[in-house]
């Protein structure tokens, strides 16, 4: 629903459809940790929200954090690997805008 709402250009209402989304997937997650394509799920909400029009690196670096907990498991699907280095060098572009911002992000 974020999804519609932010092509409607309705932000406001996208930014809650994207938190109820976030809070379900963060409670499935938790309830059954062990469940790869939930923390999957969550790692594809974190990232929706941390590149929507207001971008939070704290997001996308909590999604990385799980990827990559994953992956060291031995649980993340083949399918799913190239998301980290996606993540990094997003996460990479925020760190050089903030340097070339003076620290403003």
């Amino acid at each position: 629903m974020g999804d519609l709402y932010r092509a409607l250009g309705q932000g406001e209402q996208a930014r809650d459809a994207y938190a109820r989304s976030l809070a379900i997937r963060e409670r499935l997650a938790k309830a059954e940790p062990d469940r790869a394509d939930y923390q999957v799920d969550l790692v594809n909400n974190l990232v929706r929200i941390g590149i929507s029009e207001l971008p939070s690196q704290e997001l996308l670096i909590q999604a990385l954090n799980i990827l990559q907990t994953l992956e060291q498991e031995g649980r993340l699907a083949p399918e799913h690997s190239a998301k980290i280095g996606a993540l990094q060098e997003i996460i990479d572009g925020f760190q050089y805008r903030e340097v070339e911002n003076g620290g403003q992000g």
